[in-house]
């Protein structure tokens, strides 16, 4: 930030420079810079041949008739040290074109309404660099803000080159539209495109940039490269086109890496580019487009999968110190016994990525990986759990194709990850996520498919944990059909990203990037329809049992249909009219019947089916679990084989009904509701039943109220 040391002498020797470096220059059209004029501080010029050097105070503000370097040109800033900044600001029609050398061990920002052009073969080497076409006023570069206004026509900014800071600094591109086709490396440091109209940096310590958008259509676009190892990177338009390499990778444990891309509009991340924060310790990356489109077909990583840190106990003594292992928040605690000569190894746990917007597609082969050694991170797509975090945004649609991946793994040792898949309305998954646990212990993760309204969904979900537990699956859309078979024959091969993202449309542009067309995208194009009820086939049960536990959640009804006749999943107990799960896995079935929403409710009686777990597999059905409207629970046959228990709560004053056998024969059976129809045989090791309603009477074989 400028921060100026005005000389006494600045203004007894503006004119005469001015009138020195008018011969200097002579000869010299949009070479390096001329006819300066110094507004703040000072400054001394020495013109040598192809070279400029300027010595300037700290916070010294100088305007240029032009400010161009030649390809075979340098133009050199000595400041005091890297703190010391020196603003520059074109007054001409000119635009700046750095086509050669631009150095400096202090902070140069270069301020052009005309635009400014960093040429393919240019080098910029400063500790600090600011491009803007928008106009910073001499207040408020006296003042130290950095607020940016557009004057009316101001141009665009583009880096065909390279441009380097050294450690902790920063290189800002600003302008109504910015674009970067070479290569900006600032390690440790922060690295922003910003295209806006109005752009200010609220805290340049930590820099959460806002950027006032006059228009959606201001446009950033990277090409190239921008590297900010253990760094921050961001990206701020009304638009935004990613289709390079964006790095803030970390080779060091607790720098973990930041990447915020946000636009007002839209967002594309094109085939082939790739967006990291990984390190010993995974980083944060928030992709979000605001009221637009979010268009993933890139890889988008943030892993901790770097070679575990292996520290040696000094102490001579069998017990640990403090300096035996550096102590840092990021890493993963351990309790251990040690004495000297022993080692430990540490290490991370992957990241978080939020890829967010209006609407969200993930297409053709996306790869959006947090997985860690110690731990797999987290994974948001189109909102968080069931879409309740006020400070996540949520999207209205959201469709994850047949070739994406989305992986929080545990590597080593340690749990699966937590991966949301979400949207207001509807969601379309045939893709594949994992989040297993890891080889050497750790149990499996959470993941949710859930649309608000509707899912439609042929993907694969694996959560399983070689040396623990398998994780949870939750599906929550408004209503649920249970359908035996293998339903509609459909499988995550049937549905192209073309069809399903039908009218959102995405063509090629000159810059190579995506260009994404608002729209919406509609999951009824093709044949491919999401429709209520969110249809899960025996199949799919079956087969998700052997990765997953199974939730399915929904708004108002779980109901059964079709013929049960899927035999082939090698489940035990598995035959004509069984869903079986695999061993140990556990199904839930849960309504909420929310009193605005009706009385749903869980029926298992349509047809003839019986659902059965085995070993230690539970099943719980749970109808009615938010209260409002009575939930009632209808219940075919169920089993739990094994020592598994079978448990059965119909809320808000409902009723279960019996109308098959009931079997947990070495496990338990428990109801929980105020009326109770028994109409067949319930074997347990144990039985219990429990009001719903504290203090009140349970009625057994009728639907009339109890005496409270």
């Amino acid at each position: 930030m400028v921060r100026p040391e005005r000389a006494v002498t600045a203004l007894l020797q503006r004119k005469a420079l001015a009138i020195a470096l008018v011969s200097c220059f002579a000869g010299y059209a949009y070479a390096n810079p001329t006819n300066p004029a110094v507004v703040s501080g000072a400054a001394t010029f020495a013109a040598s041949g192809k070279t400029l050097n300027v010595t300037n105070t700290p916070g010294a503000i100088i305007n240029w008739q032009g400010f161009s370097v030649k390809a075979d040109e340098l133009t050199r800033f000595i400041q005091q040290n890297a703190q010391s900044a020196v603003l520059n600001r074109v007054t001409s029609q000119e635009q700046s074109a750095i086509l050669g050398q631009l150095l400096s061990n202090g902070r140069v920002y270069l301020v052009n309404p005309n635009g400014i052009t960093v040429g393919a073969g240019a080098r910029i080497d400063t500790a600090g660099f600011v491009a803007s076409s928008l106009n910073l006023s001499d207040s408020d570069a006296i003042a130290g803000k950095f607020k940016l206004q557009d004057t009316g026509s101001s141009g665009k900014v583009v880096n065909n080159g390279t441009i380097t800071t050294a450690g902790g600094g920063f290189v800002y591109l600003v302008a109504p539209n910015v674009e970067n086709n070479g290569v900006i490396t600032s390690p440790k440091g922060e690295i922003i495109l910003a295209a806006g109209k109005s752009v200010e940096l609220v805290d340049s310590q930590k820099p959460e940039l806002r950027v006032l958008l006059t228009a959606p259509g201001n446009t950033a676009i990277n090409v190239g490269k921008m590297i900010a190892e253990a760094g921050s990177i961001g990206i701020f338009a009304g638009i935004i086109k990613q289709s390079g390499l964006i790095s803030a990778n970390s080779a060091v444990v607790g720098e973990n890496g930041k990447i915020v891309l946000r636009a007002k509009k839209d967002i594309t991340l094109a085939a082939g580019s790739k967006t990291e924060a990984s390190g010993p310790r995974g980083g944060v990356i928030t992709i979000q487009s605001e009221s637009g489109t979010t268009l993933v077909a890139g890889t988008v990583e943030a892993k901790a999968t770097s070679t575990p840190t292996t520290y040696q106990i000094k102490d001579p003594v069998p017990r640990v110190l403090a300096s035996d292992v550096p102590q840092n928040p990021d890493v993963v605690p351990v309790t251990v016994d040690l004495k000297a000569n022993d080692t430990i190894v540490i290490a991370g746990k992957g990241g978080s990525i939020a890829i967010l917007g209006d609407r969200v597609g993930l297409t053709e082969h996306a790869a959006v990986n947090t997985s860690g050694e110690s731990g797999g991170g987290q994974i948001l797509v189109g909102g968080d759990y069931q879409g309740k975090n006020p400070e996540v945004q949520n999207a209205q649609l959201t469709y994850v194709g047949k070739d994406v991946q989305l992986v929080a793994d545990a590597i080593l040792k340690g749990d699966g990850g937590r991966v949301i898949v979400w949207a207001d309305k509807d969601t379309n998954f045939v893709g594949s996520l994992f989040a297993r646990g890891g080889k050497d212990g750790g149990n499996g993760g959470f993941a949710e498919v859930s649309g608000k309204h509707a899912i439609y969904y042929r993907g694969r979900v694996s959560l399983v944990a070689p040396r623990g537990a398998v994780g949870t699956v939750l599906f929550d859309p408004d209503d649920i059909q249970i359908t035996g078979g293998t339903g509609d024959g459909s499988d995550n091969t049937d549905a192209t990203d073309a069809a399903i993202l039908h009218s959102v449309g995405i063509t090629g542009n000159a810059a190579g990037v995506g260009s994404n067309t608002a729209g919406t995208i509609a999951y009824s194009d093709e044949g491919v329809p999401v429709a209520t009820p969110f249809i899960i086939t025996e199949k799919e049960i079956e087969e998700q049992s052997k990765t997953a536990n199974i939730i399915l959640q929904a708004n108002k009804n779980i109901t059964v249909t079709g013929t049960f006749d899927y035999i082939t999943s090698g489940n035990p107990g598995d035959g004509l009219g069984i869903v079986a799960l695999a061993n140990a896995s556990h199904l839930t079935l849960q309504t909420r019947n929310n009193a605005g929403d009706g009385a749903g409710g869980i029926n298992l009686t349509a047809v003839t089916v019986e659902l059965r777990t085995n070993t230690t597999g539970n099943i719980t059905i749970n109808a009615g679990t938010d209260g409002g409207a009575a939930g009632t629970a209808t219940l075919g046959k169920l089993t739990a084989a094994g020592t598994g228990a079978i448990n059965v709560t119909a809320g808000g004053g409902g009723t279960i009904t019996v109308n098959d056998a009931l079997s947990a024969n070495s496990g338990s059976v428990t109801f929980t509701a105020d009326r109770m129809v028994i109409g067949n045989t319930i074997t347990a090791a144990t039985a219990t039943l429990r009001p719903d309603a504290t203090g009140r009477a349970i009625d057994l074989g009728s639907t009339g109220n109890a005496a409270a």
